[in-house]
């Protein structure tokens, strides 16, 4: 997976069924020509004069049967397989895994491998080099913002949870192993480190940031001068706002704090203390 996206694994079966045609028509030819050999080496026996034999006769419809169906078994087995794409990540339905959209999808060679420890919420997680060769702690994905679930000094927001959960399931589908990007700044000023996020799946890398925007998990949030893939951002915003797609279709808007009701249970709860 190094470069370019939603790349299609081809199975094995097609090279196997190649090699099994190549070896059917070695056969077939191999076949063919001990038996010009024998029938010119019976010619040159009779004196010049075609080999007429009975025997010869009852036996040459039967090869030419046989050298028909290896033939006949050699093209089959030349002809190209229709490749079969991989599986998806265990426990994701494909039709819910937003596919990657191959535009500067940075070869494996420049990320950094690492394990995710924990997901905080949706736009932060907590990571640990894999190799050993890089920082670890709590991570902001960057360029994109998920509504609050966490924040000191503001309200609970409209699917806040939703996209924790989202995060959540998109990390478990890849078994917590995920590739980080660095822009250009390391860190914001609360000390988290600054990436964008890539998902190996088997169908190609998935950036877990602009998934979220994709899906109407996120709005688009960049900051100069981390601002790679702002494009990229702003068009998945876009669509997800055009399809009415998560938080847009359920919340309206962006930031809407959530409001917490009593249920009747609740209700009649209070009424019998009083």
């Amino acid at each position: 997976m190094a470069k370019g996206a939603n790349r299609i694994r081809y199975s094995t079966i097609g090279h196997r069924s190649g090699n099994r045609g190549c070896m059917a028509f070695v056969a077939v030819s191999l076949y063919l020509l001990w038996f010009l050999l024998q029938w010119s080496a019976r010619v040159v026996r009779a004196g010049g004069r075609a080999y007429n034999s009975t025997a010869l006769s009852r036996r040459l419809p039967l090869r030419v049967l046989l050298a028909l169906v290896f033939l006949c078994a050699g093209i089959w087995g030349l002809m190209p397989n229709r490749p079969r794409q991989a599986a998806t990540a265990p426990g994701i339905e494909h039709r819910r895994i937003p596919q990657a959209q191959g535009i500067n999808t940075p070869p494996l060679s420049t990320l950094v491998e690492a394990k995710v420890i924990r997901v905080i919420d949706g736009d932060t997680i907590e990571v640990q080099p894999i190799s050993g060769n890089g920082p670890s702690g709590s991570l902001r994905i960057i360029g994109v913002d998920t509504p609050e679930t966490k924040h000191p000094r503001k309200p609970v927001m409209c699917y806040g949870a939703a996209a924790t959960q989202k995060t959540q399931q998109l990390i478990d589908g890849v078994g917590g192993r995920v590739f980080l990007e660095k822009d250009v700044s390391e860190r914001d000023r609360y000390g988290r480190l600054l990436r964008y996020v890539w998902l190996p799946y088997p169908n190609g890398l998935l950036m877990l940031n602009e998934a979220l925007v994709r899906e109407g998990y996120a709005r688009v949030a960049t900051f100069p001068p981390d601002v790679k893939y702002v494009d990229r951002f702003l068009v998945a915003e876009r669509e997800a706002r055009k399809g009415n797609k998560g938080l847009w279709a359920a919340c309206g808007d962006f930031g809407v704090p959530v409001v917490y009701t009593a249920t009747p249970k609740a209700i009649t709860s209070a009424h019998n203390l009083q």
